[in-house]
């Protein structure tokens, strides 16, 4: 099974957002980093799934409201039908407890606002945490769950 922690070169990440301004600052800001690759962009839910199964990342930025299918769904779809578990860090216009405990639900290793993932310093974070080999649970921020 691929995790995060078995990674030895570089961690290979998917976005998966139907906005490119979005897609773009957010791979700007990983590739920023010298441990994440920006192994593809998705722009729909079942766009998501076939690039997972062909690029299979380590890791997929997985925007919630997006066209054909939405994110928790093509989530689940992803972590239920692979023969590998991507960690998968949900992205979200609004911070919202029931998100983030949907996000939980389905698997997620993580839940993060736009807003905050424009920040250099919480890709930063997270580029520290996947070098030790740490789950990203700390990546569910700002929820008192």
């Amino acid at each position: 099974m691929s995790r995060v922690r078995d990674v030895l070169g570089p961690i290979r990440i998917l976005i998966a957002d139907d906005h490119e301004n979005i897609r773009a600052v957010v791979r700007s800001l990983l590739q920023s980093h010298p441990r994440f690759h920006v192994c593809g962009e998705a722009t729909n839910g079942n766009e998501a799934i076939t690039l997972a199964k062909k690029l299979r990342p380590h890791v997929i930025v997985m925007n919630i409201s997006m066209p054909e299918k939405n994110g928790f769904d093509a989530a689940q779809f992803i972590l239920a039908s692979s023969d590998y578990r991507p960690a998968i860090v949900i992205l979200s216009n609004h911070m919202d407890e029931l998100l983030v405990r949907e996000s939980k639900r389905i698997g997620a290793q993580g839940f993060v606002t736009k807003s905050e993932a424009y920040s250099n310093s919480l890709w930063l974070q997270a580029c520290q945490k996947f070098k030790r080999g740490i789950i990203r649970r700390t990546l569910f921020r700002g929820a008192s769950l």
